[in-house]
């Protein structure tokens, strides 16, 4: 009889999106399927880099302040962003989970794709700040971005302050299947 291949879940972190609620509850999913998890804690400058843009473009500061401010908000982002992944890892040590933790810098969606593919996730778990569907789709979603672009399903964790949706339901309502091409807005699922 062929030995089944354990799950993997890419658990994705950044400095910007972090809630103890978001990671205790995709550790528990991941713990309940019986998975190996992947921290991977994602680095994008797009942060810095449009503020900066947008006080350049303002006229408000000059070139060397605005590039000492950039450096500040990256190096900041990084500190945070290590020391989520540290705690991610400590409380997934916790429950005796297998951990894996990657670090990566880049642009979210194909940073988040290249991990997943090298490591051939069987699903990735990201948290969303609560936003209403107005803004997401005015200011764009990076979650909606992966959710299209990804080879795996991609399991939603919405944030609103420290409270999680989907701790329980996530199993069958915020697992979404990677669309087909063409499948998207509009599109047939």
């Amino acid at each position: 009889m062929p030995v089944k291949k354990k799950g993997r879940c890419l658990l994705v972190l950044t400095a910007l999106r972090f809630s103890e609620g978001y990671a205790a509850a995709a550790l528990a999913s991941a713990r309940r399927r019986g998975e190996e998890v992947v921290l991977c804690l994602v680095e994008d400058g797009e942060v810095s880099e449009t503020v900066s843009h947008r006080l350049l473009d303002g006229g408000a500061l000059g070139e060397r302040l605005v590039a000492d401010l950039r450096a500040t908000i990256d190096h900041d982002q990084s500190d945070r962003g290590h020391w989520h992944l540290e705690e991610v890892r400590a409380e997934a040590a916790a429950l005796g989970l297998s951990i894996q933790t990657r670090e990566i810098s880049g642009e979210f969606v194909a940073s988040v794709r290249k991990v997943a593919r090298e490591l051939e996730v069987d699903r990735i778990l990201v948290a969303r700040a609560g936003r209403t569907r107005i803004a997401r789709a005015l200011g764009g979603s990076r979650i909606e971005r992966l959710r299209r672009a990804s080879d795996c399903p991609v399991v939603v964790f919405e944030l609103s302050g420290e409270q999680v949706s989907g701790l329980e339901e996530e199993e069958r309502a915020s697992v979404v299947p990677p669309e087909s091409p063409g499948s998207g807005p509009g599109g047939t699922r």
